[in-house]
């Protein structure tokens, strides 16, 4: 079974992960691996209105990749969620780790493992670990550190 034929299948992301893939030398079962992630990704934000999801490091990476693409991400955010989705950056070199950053990827991960089965690679929970938001509350608490 294809990866699109259950996450997304009307999204057609394969020159974005093709892109993704090439620039971070992925073989093609990590490029496919961390597609199903994204559109796994996007599937919760899509079905959890209000809640927050962090990206691990690859899934934040086609994350960006889709986002450069700017015309198509902006299409894509509109057929999966009537808006924009906004990236929110981290800004590691200037904030420590914290238990709301730790609580968050527990949250996405566990979200994952019992609605996709799929166990998330955060490597190190640490500051580079970012969060989604939506203007219009698709996936929103934005994590703010003052």
């Amino acid at each position: 079974m294809n990866v699109t034929d259950t996450l997304l299948p009307n999204l057609d992301l394969d020159k974005i992960v093709k892109k993704t893939a090439d620039k971070n030398d992925w073989s093609n079962e990590k490029a496919l691996e961390t597609e199903m992630q994204y559109r796994a990704f996007l599937k919760a934000i899509q079905q959890e209105d209000g809640v927050s999801f962090a990206p691990t490091p690859e899934i934040d990476k086609i994350w960006h990749n889709h986002i450069l693409d700017t015309k198509k991400y902006a299409e894509d955010c509109e057929m999966l969620f009537d808006a924009p989705l906004h990236h929110v950056p981290s800004y590691s070199e200037e904030f420590e780790e914290t238990d709301l950053l730790v609580r968050l990827v527990k949250q996405t991960s566990d979200y994952f493992q019992e609605n996709f089965g799929m166990t998330l690679n955060y490597g190190k929970v640490a500051n580079n670990v970012t969060c989604c938001g939506n203007t219009k509350c698709r996936g929103s608490k934005v994590l703010a550190i003052n």
